[in-house]
C-alpha cells in the first residue's frame, strides 16, 4: 500500500483538485450556461496568490484560499455583466475566448505573473486538506441542491422560459451562479498552484477547460456527485491502461467520452436513471400509485 500511495499520490492530489474545477463548471451548467471562464478566474486568483504569499510567507494556507476565491468571484461579478447578455454558444465561445486572453495577460504582466519564466510558490496544502475541502464542498453542493435556489436552477435548466414566466428574474440567478463558480474557479486555481509550486502562461490554459467540461460531462451535469466522479475517471482511466496502451492511453478519454455521449447522454451519475437493483414489485407497486 505505501508502494502504491508513493506512486500515485501525486495522481491522486491533482485529481481531487480536477474535481473543485468540475464543480466550477457543473455550477454554469446547472444554471443553464455552458461556460469555462473558471479557468481563466483560477489563472488570476492563482497568479495573484503566488505574489501574497512570496510578499507574506506567513499567511496561512485558508487565509490564502479565501482570498483566491474572492478574487475569482469579484472577476466573475465583473464580467457576467457582459457574458450573460449572450447565450448559448455565443457565450461558451465568448469563455473560451477570455481563457485565451487570460494567457495573453500572464505573458505580459511580467511583474506579477513572471511572464514566459513563470513564478514559484512554496507549497502548503496536503493531501487530508485538499481531502476536507472536496467534503466540504459536497455538503455545501448537497444543501443547496435541496434549498430554493438549487430548486430554482433545476427549472432554469430545464424550461428557461416557463421559469421566467413564473416571475423568476432569470438574468440575477444566471449572475450569482456565474460568481459562485468564479470563486470555486478560484479555490481550485489557488489549490492547482500549491500542487504545481511553479506558474507558467499555460498552467491554466484551454487544454485544462476542455478536460474540466469533459468531466463534468462525462460524470453528470445534474447532480453536483457527477461532475467529481468524472474527473475521477478522467485521472485514473489513463493510468490504468498505461500498461496496455503505453502512451496512447490518453486516447482512452476521449473513446469512454463518445460511449457516455451515445449511451448515457446525461453522464454516469443522473438522479433520473432508474436503480438497476429496483425490484420490479417495487415498480409495479410505484406504478398502481
Amino acid at each position: 500500500m505505501s508502494h502504491f500511495w508513493a506512486l500515485y499520490q501525486t495522481n491522486v492530489e491533482f485529481a481531487l483538485v480536477g474535481c473543485v474545477f468540475a464543480l466550477s463548471i457543473f455550477v454554469g451548467l446547472w444554471s443553464g450556461v455552458l461556460s469555462v471562464a473558471p479557468i481563466a478566474f483560477a489563472a488570476v486568483s492563482a497568479f495573484a496568490i503566488a505574489r501574497i504569499s512570496t510578499d507574506h510567507p506567513t499567511w496561512s494556507l485558508y487565509v490564502l484560499l479565501i482570498i483566491g476565491m474572492v478574487f475569482g468571484a469579484v472577476f466573475a461579478y465583473l464580467s457576467s455583466f457582459i457574458f450573460l447578455r449572450l447565450s448559448s454558444h455565443y457565450l461558451a465561445l465568448a469563455t473560451i475566448a477570455l481563457v485565451l486572453i487570460s494567457r495573453v495577460f500572464a505573458l505580459n504582466l511580467t511583474t506579477i505573473t513572471g511572464g514566459m519564466n513563470g513564478v514559484g510558490l512554496m507549497r502548503l496544502i496536503s493531501f487530508p486538506q485538499l481531502v476536507f475541502i472536496l467534503v466540504l464542498l459536497g455538503v455545501v453542493f448537497q444543501r443547496l441542491r435541496k434549498s430554493r435556489f438549487g430548486l430554482t436552477l433545476d427549472a432554469l435548466r430545464e424550461q428557461p422560459e416557463v421559469t421566467a414566466s413564473l416571475g423568476v428574474d432569470v438574468l440575477k440567478i444566471q449572475r450569482v451562479a456565474f460568481v459562485l463558480a468564479g470563486s470555486l474557479g478560484g479555490l481550485a486555481g489557488v489549490m492547482q498552484a500549491q500542487l504545481l509550486q511553479y506558474l507558467t502562461p499555460d498552467s491554466f490554459y484551454v487544454d485544462l477547460a476542455f478536460v474540466t467540461l469533459a468531466s463534468a460531462v462525462l460524470g453528470g451535469a445534474y447532480h453536483w456527485f457527477g461532475p467529481i466522479v468524472g474527473s475521477l475517471l478522467y485521472a485514473a482511466l489513463p493510468e490504468l491502461l498505461r500498461p496496455y496502451l503505453g502512451s496512447s492511453r490518453h486516447i482512452a478519454n476521449g473513446v469512454l467520452l463518445l460511449i457516455i455521449m451515445l449511451f448515457l447522454q446525461r453522464g454516469v451519475i443522473d438522479p433520473l436513471r432508474p436503480l438497476p437493483f429496483k425490484s420490479k414489485k417495487t415498480e409495479s407497486v410505484v406504478g398502481n400509485e
